[in-house]
């Protein structure tokens, strides 16, 4: 869900508002059902809140600015190895259907990426939720002391 500002409201209001809410989606999409998908949704509301905190920087303390910036920037960090690693085995795997004398070779690639023992297992993914939900619960504290 994209942020949108009400007319009626007070730009501050708004702000804290918006970024409440992209925070708890952020927390919401990262515990979902399906790993990956969380993992991207997060990402993409971290993303969102960057770009809102950004905005609102000329109004901020430059202290409560950089702490709240530097804790989304870590969280999306912390989720960014694990989301570059399903979008290249997706990309090969998708390569692989489309040609047959590459398929053995991505598949090798993909074996390198994440071994066939691991390939269907959530622990990656879950030792990376669990690292990401810290910060974000951080940011979602710092963000309601505005």
């Amino acid at each position: 869900m994209a942020y949108r500002f009400k007319l009626n409201e007070r730009a501050g209001k708004a702000l804290l508002r918006t970024g409440a809410e992209q925070l708890r989606q952020a927390l919401d999409t990262l515990g979902s059902g399906e790993a990956a998908a969380g993992i991207h949704g997060t990402r993409k509301c971290i993303k969102r809140l960057r770009a809102l905190l950004r905005l609102a920087r000329p109004g901020l303390e430059k202290s409560a600015y950089r702490h709240i910036e530097t804790t989304l920037r870590d969280a999306g960090r912390t989720l960014s190895a694990s989301r570059d690693r399903d979008v290249l085995i997706a990309t090969a795997t998708e390569l692989s259907a489309g040609s047959p004398d590459l398929r053995t070779t991505l598949r090798r690639v993909c074996a390198t990426i994440v071994p066939p023992d691991d390939a269907s297992s959530s622990k990656p993914h879950a030792a990376v939720i669990a690292k990401a939900r810290d910060p974000l619960q951080t940011a979602t504290d710092d963000w309601q002391a505005l």
